[in-house]
């Protein structure tokens, strides 16, 4: 029998280090964000929020042949995220990063099984090549690992991104008893007179209390749910055309009969508490949706994992959301920006201030009638409303809880920023603006305390992030 000093023996280490860099370089937003982690004889620890981290794990007993025949160890697979957690309005704010959560769950469950001997771990780990933390020497090194029967065997699942990605949307639609993504699919592929689809289909489960309380609009008889509107895929054109009459305004409620799902009817949308959703966007594009934030998109064959993939275009802005001051809730002004992506076409912009400068600006605005004072509004809540606000010119003027007190606003300044000639006028006034009021000598106090930064939002989906610390250089995020 061997004897193993748990102190000393770092197994798992060099695979955990080498899957962690792999996991950053396939999810963009993963990058430094993430790690996983392996431990022998682990304490009972919390999977709870910790120092701005997050744990999801998966631990038990296994064999350890090292020891002998008989040989058995605790052990612990463990994924650790960061988390969005803050306070607001002397409220604790929970972490609504829910798309790591179930891909954290998927990672140390494959691990545990894959990994049911340590043995079986200290070996992989005598063939794995760790190269230096670079992007392109790391993807050699998955074509490597790939290459290698014994690593292809026990990573393969997780180092082929496509099968984890497949993994990870079956794992989703489980989870929330969705319909398998290939009748979503096939929905979304769906036209109504040349129009794609663009709704919402809320499931209810076998919950009938929460179907009758859920203020349907127009609700049809029992004999129709059971006979022509269950959700499957010999009756795609009659789901198709119900989604025509909810529309984007409306959803329809989807109720559990038998193994499959029947749409009851239609209801309102904006129910921010409903557990499972799915939005329609277009054509072979839609979001799955777990207690109001996305956790699985689809578009035109291919899986993204929100928050975890990275479109640099589109999806970049969410990564500088950690510049922003330390008192700023990410969360409240991620979910802010994400709401008027959902719901504007023309472009627009929002400035966030504290509460002081705010109140300075909304005056200044109105007195010379170059914005809209209004009774302050939650951007994230208010849904479809945002389209008729959001198409006149102008920004918003928000606090940093995501309250809108004026729109319309037409900023000013003295020029103090260098202009970018291949953007619009829209995104060099607010960066110039910006500029301007955060230099603005000021005889108070607190001027060096002063926020304002903006996402400004383009017409083609690119959003940017741009803001000024008071006394430093202009920074762009």
């Amino acid at each position: 029998m061997v004897i193993m000093d748990k102190k000393t023996d770092a197994v798992g280490q060099k695979l955990c280090s080498f899957l962690t860099q792999v996991l950053g370089q396939s999810f963009g937003g993963l990058n430094s964000k993430a790690e996983l982690r392996f431990s022998l004889h682990p304490l009972d620890e919390e999977s709870e929020v910790k120092g701005g981290w997050i744990s999801r794990k998966r631990q038990g007993t296994i064999a350890d042949s090292r020891l002998g025949h008989n040989g058995k160890v605790s052990v612990c697979w463990k994924f650790l995220y960061q988390s969005l957690a803050g306070e607001v309005e002397g409220k604790t704010v929970t972490q609504k990063n829910r798309a790591w959560g179930f891909l954290g769950d998927l990672l140390v469950d494959i691990l545990y099984k894959n990994f049911s001997d340590v043995l079986y771990l200290e070996e992989v780990e005598k063939k794995l090549q760790v190269p230096e933390c670079n992007e392109f020497r790391y993807r050699d090194a998955v074509e490597e690992a790939l290459s290698d029967p014994l690593l292809k065997y026990f990573l393969e699942e997780i180092l082929d991104d496509k099968k984890l990605r497949e993994r990870y949307s079956a794992g989703v639609m489980e989870k929330c008893s969705f319909p398998e993504c290939k009748l979503l699919i096939h929905i979304s592929a769906q036209l109504y007179e040349k129009r794609a689809v663009r709704t919402r289909i809320y499931f209810a489960g076998k919950d009938t209390e929460k179907c009758r309380t859920a203020g349907i609009k127009l609700e049809f008889g029992e004999d129709f749910g059971k006979t022509r509107a269950c959700i499957t895929m010999d009756n795609l054109r009659t789901i198709r055309k119900l989604m025509e009459m909810s529309g984007e305004e409306q959803g329809l409620l989807a109720g559990k009969e038998g193994m499959t799902y029947a749409i009851e009817g239609v209801i309102s949308n904006g129910m921010e508490d409903w557990d499972c959703y799915i939005r329609f966007n277009g054509f072979l594009n839609w979001t799955a949706v777990f207690r109001g934030i996305p956790i699985l998109e689809y578009e035109n064959g291919s899986f993204r994992i929100p928050m975890a993939d990275c479109d640099e275009n589109k999806d970049g802005w969410l990564m500088e959301l950690d510049h922003l001051p330390s008192s700023v809730n990410k969360d409240i002004i991620r979910e802010t920006v994400q709401s008027l992506i959902e719901n504007q076409t023309h472009g627009t912009a929002v400035l966030f201030m504290d509460n002081e400068l705010l109140k300075t600006e909304v005056r200044r605005f109105q007195k010379y009638e170059r914005a809209y004072r209004v009774d302050p509004f939650c951007i994230r809540k208010t849904g479809k409303a945002l389209k008729g606000i959001t198409s006149i010119d102008g920004a918003l003027l928000a606090d940093l809880n995501g309250y809108c007190h004026a729109a319309g606003a037409i900023v000013d300044g003295e020029l103090k920023k260098q202009g970018d000639p291949s953007r619009g006028a829209r995104y060099n006034s607010i960066e110039n603006y910006i500029h301007w009021i955060m230099l603005r000598k000021e005889k108070t106090e607190r001027a060096e305390e002063k926020i304002c930064f903006a996402a400004i939002l383009s017409e083609d989906g690119m959003v940017n992030l741009r803001m000024t610390d008071s006394g430093k250089t202009d920074q762009k995020l």
